[in-house]
């Protein structure tokens, strides 16, 4: 039997350089896999890449994904592994001031004037 190690996952959904999503990394973790790492591309300094992904899966239109930097993108497909994995896709229950915020992030991201125009764009684009 292998020794237990304490795991924290903490923040957003599960990608790392294990994989994507809890059983890939749990998968690992049980075997003792290794993490693939790269000590070459940024000696000294050793780098556990990320995993690839298909940003598909939770930004389904490549205009989207264009507009977005690859941070926001890393950060909404993360979001949105979160919570698949915790079972709550959908059942959120946010502050008014952090709706209000994630609202002007948003309109200022497409360029709506106001939260009618924001609500035309979303619908236009098949968000809704």
């Amino acid at each position: 039997m292998t020794a237990r190690r304490e795991v924290w996952i903490t923040g957003v959904g599960l990608l790392t350089c294990l994989g994507e999503g809890l059983e890939s990394v749990w998968s690992h973790l049980e075997r003792g896999d290794p993490p693939p790492y790269d000590d070459k591309s940024f000696a000294p300094y050793v780098v556990h890449p990320l995993a690839p992904m298909s940003f598909d899966k939770q930004i389904p239109k490549k205009s989207d994904q264009r507009q977005m930097e690859t941070w926001q993108r890393v950060g909404v497909y993360t979001a949105g592994l979160a919570l698949s994995d915790a079972g709550i896709a959908g059942k959120l229950v946010l502050s008014e001031g952090t709706v209000r915020n994630y609202l002007s992030a948003a309109m200022a991201k497409v360029g709506a004037r106001n939260r009618a125009e924001a609500v035309r764009i979303a619908d236009e684009r098949g968000w809704l």
